[in-house]
């Protein structure tokens, strides 16, 4: 992606995932980023076009923020709980209005992102599973079962139908899921680190 393209899908986030999508149209977005609108079709298009960049483009930095987190050498406890405070954090800086225009308008692009999301996930829940047993921090399940629980949970969450109907704030749900899916895989070791981070509270 070139380097104005790039500052231009930063731009036309930011209004998006304030906003939404469906209400703004392309040649109001052209004269908010001061360009022309032959410039800005060269590089957009069509709005559906944006929007995929948009969302991927916030995916693609989430997912790497991810796997530096997974890759990280602090204990896989701490890990999986910034990997969820990350997520959650993300989660907040999008505007319901966002989602329900994804919802109602591109069900396919949610679908993208959800498939895109589980291969990271599962990835890196593999990775801090192993690291977990392998530190005696992990009581020893099928590792299949418990990458997917994790995943699943975590999915579930961020889904627009979720989040839209939701009466609590989906970090809240978040982190209380992971709470119970982690304490119970915890060791008896890994439950002292465990409560250390909390009273540290590291996140």
């Amino acid at each position: 992606m070139e380097t104005n393209q790039g500052l231009l899908i930063e731009k036309i986030s930011r209004i998006f995932f304030t906003k939404g999508f469906q209400k703004i149209s392309m040649d109001e977005l052209a004269l908010t980023l001061k360009i022309s609108k032959k410039t800005f079709y060269k590089y957009f298009p069509s709005k559906e076009q944006i929007v995929r960049d948009c969302a991927f483009t916030f995916l693609k930095k989430n997912i790497e923020a991810i796997q530096s987190i997974a890759a990280s050498d602090e204990n896989p406890i701490l890990k999986y709980l910034q990997l969820l405070s990350h997520i959650g954090n993300n989660i907040a800086t999008i505007n319901k209005v966002w989602l329900e225009d994804v919802r109602s308008s591109m069900p396919s692009l949610w679908t993208e992102i959800d498939e895109f999301r589980k291969l990271t996930l599962e990835s890196s829940m593999q990775i801090l599973y192993r690291e977990g047993l392998q530190q005696g921090l992990f009581k020893e399940y099928p590792e299949g079962l418990i990458v997917r629980l994790f995943s699943v949970s975590i999915r579930g969450i961020m889904h627009p139908d979720f989040i839209l109907n939701a009466d609590f704030e989906p970090k809240t749900a978040l982190m209380n899921t992971i709470h119970l899916l982690l304490t119970g895989i915890l060791t008896e070791k890994g439950m002292k680190v465990y409560k250390e981070i909390q009273k540290r509270n590291e996140l």
